[in-house]
């Protein structure tokens, strides 16, 4: 039987990060996406907070093997105003998508209530926006058709 050299082969020191890494206390890093910007590697992972919470925490490297988590955490729940309640349990899930110049972030808000959406310019701010289950499939199927 001929043998075939794999297209894609874990990396030895697996894993790149774990919750050791991080500066603040967490019981898990799961669930990363990261992103190529301006020649450094950013990576936006979902951690649980100690009492059970998901937050998002972030880890830039040179080389995307390497990550140091920055102090404090990128994007926790809400505490003011209405998003407060769409954010009780917790932001989770993060995915990072290139749109024309600018990233869009999506993430989960853990409560009884639909998703959330987050876009940002140059990862300096959190853009929170009221967006109902029920138009979150169009606006996916606009973005895969380049709309």
């Amino acid at each position: 039987m001929k043998t075939h050299n794999p297209i894609i082969t874990r990396f030895k020191k697996n894993p790149i990060l774990t919750k050791k890494d991080v500066p603040y206390p967490v019981a898990t890093v799961h669930n990363a996406g990261i992103v190529k910007h301006n020649g450094r590697y950013i990576m936006l992972f979902r951690s649980h907070l100690l009492n059970g919470r998901s937050i998002i925490g972030r880890a830039d490297s040179e080389d995307g093997f390497s990550f140091t988590v920055h102090p404090k955490p990128f994007l926790i729940p809400s505490t003011d105003n209405v998003f407060a309640e769409y954010e009780a349990f917790g932001v989770e899930d993060l995915r990072i998508c290139p749109v024309e110049g600018e990233y869009l972030l999506t993430y989960s808000a853990y409560s009884r209530h639909g998703v959330r959406i987050k876009t940002d310019k140059g990862w300096l701010h959190i853009y929170h926006g009221a967006f109902p289950a029920e138009n979150w499939r169009p606006l996916c199927h606009a973005l895969a058709a380049g709309r």
